[in-house]
């Protein structure tokens, strides 16, 4: 019987080369992000990074620009959480996902006055504004105010949401600092449909190919779906994924996955909410669960940068801004094996190129 320490740096191995970080083969990023199906995408600086880091010689300028022309996308296809997509997977997930989230969402909606009737005229006033074209939020919530609904104190991101899952609109690429919408309709011209089962059984299969080996409560909770949906999609993805015994849990992985055995990966420096650790329920594979405050702290939902050794998280670290790129200061976890110097500067090299400017460990000195 293998021992526990062994059972997890299986499923991290296979979890490293499966999201595309050991090894990184996307060809570019728009691949790397259809390959994983969605990567959450709240922070925006950090989702660029996440996707850059899995397709070879990418950057995060190579993201943005995908997202400029339309390649890439943003929406709220999974637990009311925005996420990075491809514009061909966005209506069939909003076709599972959408009615559900709106629904969750009606009580929070009365509590602010967003009625059916409001709701309404908010959708008349945005869809008017989006005919012309993309669309910055302070620039939907003006003309909000101009038709007499008031968007403050979240109303107007509410509406945003509400819109979003009724696929009226998506999130397009920033205009400067500020986030933009674009029409549904335009962003997503042939939207791709599919039956409730087929939609059910291509989600099992994209997420276990992206993110296997992980459990089907794993999937519940990234999808935010019930587990009777769940097994569902796994039973029609069939012999598209195979069944592993681990630990007396069962898991499921892309038979592709389990066919290579990789050499020991590099260090890695993964931004805060990447998929490594965002795309599972039970995260103990890669951090251990004494750790979990130190990168979650006050469990508030805002996950820190992380360093991952041998597929485990050994450290944080955080980027200053400099004249010359960037600085990166790390910071160890109580307990954990640190990686070789040399290691860990050449996976700050690898994060430089990632942003596009030179990037140094921080000295004692700085």
């Amino acid at each position: 019987m293998s021992s526990r320490v062994d059972d997890l740096r299986r499923i991290t191995r296979w979890r490293l080369r499966a999201q595309l970080l050991h090894p990184t083969s996307a060809s570019d990023p728009v691949d790397a992000v259809r390959h994983l199906l969605a990567l959450q995408g709240q922070d925006h600086g950090g989702v660029l990074l996440s996707a850059a880091l899995r397709a070879p010689g990418s950057s995060t300028a190579a993201v943005s620009a995908a997202l400029e022309s339309g390649r890439l996308i943003r929406s709220w296809p999974l637990r009311g959480t925005l996420h990075l997509l491809s514009p061909d997977d966005v209506a069939w997930m909003l076709d599972l996902t959408g009615d559900r989230e709106v629904r969750a969402s009606a009580t929070i909606h009365a509590q602010r006055g967003l009625d059916d009737a409001v709701l309404a005229a908010a959708e008349r006033v945005i869809l008017a504004e989006l005919a012309g074209g993309a669309r910055t939020r302070p620039e939907l919530f003006a003309a909000l105010e101009r038709a007499g609904i008031d968007p403050a104190g979240q109303r107007g991101y509410n509406i945003l949401v509400w819109l979003a899952l009724r696929q009226r609109l998506v999130v397009a690429a920033p205009s400067g600092k500020q986030q933009s919408f674009r029409a549904f309709e335009h962003a997503v011209p042939d939207p791709r449909r599919l039956e409730r089962d087929d939609a059910l059984g291509e989600l099992a299969r994209r997420y276990f190919r992206g993110h296997g080996p992980a459990t089907e409560r794993d999937l519940a909770h990234w999808s935010g779906l019930p587990l009777t949906d769940v097994r569902r999609g796994i039973a029609v993805a069939g012999d598209t994924l195979t069944r592993l015994a681990i630990d007396d849990t069962e898991y499921l992985i892309a038979p592709d996955v389990l066919d290579v055995v990789d050499p020991a990966p590099p260090v890695l420096l993964l931004p805060g909410f990447d998929e490594y650790l965002l795309g599972y329920a039970d995260r103990s594979a890669a951090l251990d669960p004494a750790h979990a405050d130190a990168v979650v702290p006050g469990r508030n939902g805002m996950f820190r940068a992380t360093v991952v050794r041998d597929g485990r998280v050994v450290a944080l670290w955080r980027r200053r801004e400099t004249r010359a790129g960037f600085t990166i200061e790390v910071e160890p976890l109580p307990g954990a094996r640190q990686p070789a110097s040399r290691a860990l500067a050449a996976s700050v090299d690898a994060l430089g190129r990632a942003l596009g400017a030179p990037a140094r460990l921080a000295r004692s000195e700085d």
